[in-house]
């Protein structure tokens, strides 16, 4: 009797920790069958796009920059292209940042230093955070291995790569610029890089995550020669009930307020 109600327990366990949880299987490649056509992968582009246009995400950050080593987990809430917060916490639990991101700017709380950062720009507020100056939508479409829907996807021309694909668009004055790496077969995001100005840097994933629209990306790696950064993605969902405000800092009244100059 007791062994029967330990397997029980055990089954009980596995299911609940599989609730909830959005598939994330390892890609295969199959480069000797055929290759997806064009306009069969700007639709499945289009499609996954749209899935994770909204979405909640529970992740592990790490990373090394010239701030020093860092190691967060933090919790996403994202209404892409112009919404999105990120709660990060130290391995003990306390709140190390709030940082929100919403059409009229951008905000920085740090509870250990006492004051709210903010800034038009969220790349200036992440590299003052994280030593990483990666734009909040590039930041945001990355972790669901999509691409903005501005960029319209219909337009782009994909051009075959060995067994995949790439997808690239031009660089202009202040703007990024982007070079999509993707497998054709399965077809799935393998690598991007990213390129504004005088930074560049690449942002691969592991393993390369389908673009099936339910699929998850395991661990999402962010290197430049400057400074690299780890995202494991723990829990992933799309389109979450978000409360009213959740886009608004909300810090303590009388609390220290600081404008960061924007990076050039």
């Amino acid at each position: 009797m007791r062994l029967k109600n330990i397997k029980l327990l055990l089954l009980a366990v596995l299911l609940l920790g599989s609730a909830g949880c959005v598939c994330r299987p390892g890609v295969v490649e199959h480069p000797g069958t055929a290759a997806v056509s064009r306009e069969e992968l700007l639709s499945r582009i289009g499609e996954r796009t749209r899935y994770w246009s909204s979405y909640q995400a529970n992740v592990h950050i790490r990373g090394a920059t010239a701030k020093g080593k860092f190691r967060l987990r933090a919790v996403i809430l994202a209404q892409l292209p112009d919404l999105l917060r990120l709660e990060a916490f130290t391995p003990l639990g306390q709140t190390a940042g709030v940082l929100v991101f919403n059409p009229k700017g951008a905000s920085l709380w740090i509870p250990s230093e006492q004051v709210v950062y903010q800034s038009k720009r969220a790349e200036t507020l992440v590299k003052h955070f994280l030593g990483a100056p990666v734009p909040v939508e590039t930041f945001g479409y990355s972790l669901v291995a999509s691409l903005p829907p501005d960029l319209k996807v219909k337009e782009l021309r994909p051009s075959q790569a060995g067994s995949g694909w790439t997808i690239s668009t031009e660089e202009s004055p202040g703007h990024l610029g982007f070079t999509w790496s993707l497998l054709s077969q399965p077809p799935a995001m393998k690598a991007v890089s990213v390129r504004q100005g005088p930074l560049d840097y690449t942002i691969g994933y592991e393993p390369a995550t389908s673009l099936e629209p339910g699929q998850i990306p395991g661990e999402i790696r962010f290197v430049s020669s400057q400074w690299q950064m780890e995202v494991k993605v723990d829990q992933m969902k799309p389109g979450p009930e978000i409360r009213s405000g959740a886009f608004d800092l909300s810090a303590p009244a009388g609390i220290r307020r600081v404008r960061l100059s924007e990076a050039p």
